[in-house]
């Protein structure tokens, strides 16, 4: 199964959506999470976390799983 998130909306309101990275282990997704945040340009932290899905991980915004998970 594959995941999507949102990309962007089309001028006529069409939501267009991308595949999400999925990685095998926990422990490879944090590796990926803690590359991203030692970026000078990431504003935002990222995460790692188990989708419900698709039984894999994927990291994201943590501002965003806070709004969309609790």
């Amino acid at each position: 199964m594959q995941c999507t998130t949102l990309e962007r909306y089309e001028e006529n309101g069409v939501k267009v959506e991308k595949p999400k990275k999925q990685y095998n282990s926990l422990d490879e997704a944090i590796k990926i999470a803690k590359i991203e945040n030692s970026k000078d340009e990431r504003i935002h932290k990222v995460v790692a976390y188990k989708c419900n899905v698709c039984f894999k991980y994927h990291i994201v915004y943590l501002w965003l799983l806070r709004v969309c998970f609790v």
